[in-house]
């Protein structure tokens, strides 16, 4: 009985959540964007988002239209980020998720060594675009 009482709280928990906050119940800091303010963000103007994970990672799922930038393999990717980029499209970084810095890393290098003028960390990473993404689909989460 209490485990179907804990599990519904969960659910309803997950349902309920204050505008603006990610999946981790943080909110956002200097630098770093939720699902939900990037998708605000991405109705006035095109977003190009960045997927720090591994190419393995990348090549099972990411968000649609997303370029794989890792620092294993910066070269390649930092050539694809810029043949899409231009000024007027923010950044959105993200990897797996809080508890990654794969996102923050690849962040930083595009703030402070590509000079781009405006780059975010995704709150929740990709758990928590994937989890959006499935719920704006009409898909069951896994």
């Amino acid at each position: 009985m209490l485990l179907l009482l804990a599990l519904g709280l969960a659910a309803g928990l997950r349902e309920w959540r204050p505008a603006g906050m990610g999946w981790s119940g943080a909110l956002p800091g200097p630098g770093e964007i939720t699902w939900a303010q990037a998708r605000e963000l991405g109705r006035t103007r095109p977003i190009l988002w960045a997927d720090a994970r591994p190419a393995a990672a990348f090549a099972v799922a990411h968000v649609p239209g997303a370029v794989n930038l890792n620092e294993n393999q910066w070269e390649d990717g930092f050539g694809q980020l810029m043949l899409r980029w231009t000024p007027d499209k923010p950044v959105v970084v993200y990897c797996d998720d809080d508890a990654c810095n794969a996102s923050r890393a690849v962040a930083a290098r595009l703030r402070d060594h590509a000079g781009l003028p405006e780059v975010y960390v995704l709150l929740g990473g990709w758990a928590e675009a994937r989890a959006e993404l499935e719920k704006e689909s009409g898909k069951a989460n896994p």
